[in-house]
């Protein structure tokens, strides 16, 4: 609830006329609002989550009609509990995810900020994996992949944006980590073995 009015507040104060309305939009900050919902989904059936920050941050910059470029910013808090399946003991789960990927975003029909995109990025990340379970050690692991997305971004009259798209990536971990699959990343992504595949890329935010 903190990070959706912390939002809110952000759009809020862009939309109070500090910024001129009638001049070329050149800058987006947006965010994808399933992430911030999708709290209320357990990612693991067989665990409780107790508590799951999710936030996938993005800003465009219009370089000219046809190149944009962008940073996007993901964080991933994740704390649940579990019970093994031969003693059926509890235990307790913690993961944490920090991604963060430039993008080069192409639009072929020389429409600056908005319209039709074809985005390619590298990406690089952290993850930490933790549990209580005896013997159990911590794990941290360096990611580093590549991608890219496709997709169509409108602005509004006042505004505001609504962008739609999917991709298709591929992550390596440092060390190496065992062919799993993960139904969500910090950044909306899925993971099938090293292969990133982009189901929740929708975006809404506000230009200027």
């Amino acid at each position: 609830m903190k990070k959706a009015c912390l939002i809110a507040i952000v759009f809020a104060v862009m939309t109070t006329g500090v910024f001129g309305q009638n001049k070329e939009k050149i800058v987006t900050i947006q965010t994808n609002p399933i992430l911030l919902v999708i709290d209320f989904f357990a990612i693991d059936p067989n665990a409780e989550f107790e508590s799951l920050f999710l936030i996938d941050l993005e800003t465009q910059f219009k370089i000219n009609n046809t190149l944009n470029l962008a940073l996007d910013v993901s964080f991933l808090i994740g704390d649940d509990t579990f019970v093994t399946t031969y003693s059926y003991d509890t235990f307790a789960r913690r993961n944490l995810q920090v991604t963060l990927k430039p993008v080069l975003i192409v639009r072929p029909l020389k429409t600056g900020l908005e319209g039709f995109y074809v985005g390619f990025f590298p990406s690089v990340g952290w993850r930490f994996e933790s549990d209580n379970m005896p013997d159990s050690e911590d794990r941290q692991f360096t990611e580093a992949g590549f991608g890219f997305n496709v997709g169509y971004k409108w602005i509004f009259r006042d505004g505001f944006t609504l962008q739609v798209g999917s991709g298709l990536g591929k992550t390596f971990s440092f060390p190496r980590k065992p062919n799993v699959e993960l139904f969500l990343n910090s950044d909306g992504r899925s993971t099938f073995g090293n292969t990133d595949l982009y189901f929740f890329d929708l975006k809404m935010g506000y230009s200027f």
